[in-house]
Parts: C-alpha cells; structure tokens; sequence
C-alpha cells in the first residue's frame, strides 16, 4: 500500500493525480 506520507516527498499534484495514485495503491 502507499502511504499518504509519502505524499510530501513528491512535488505538489493535481487532484487527477492524487486520487489516481490512491485508486492503484488499492
């Protein structure tokens, strides 16, 4: 699983890529 956190590591996303992230992580 990805975690969250690991968000503030990578340079700021737009929402489209957040969410995509999070539908794979799953």
């Amino acid at each position: 699983m990805h975690h969250h956190h690991s968000q503030h590591r990578h340079p700021p996303m737009s929402s489209d890529q957040l969410i995509a992230q999070f539908l794979w992580a799953t």
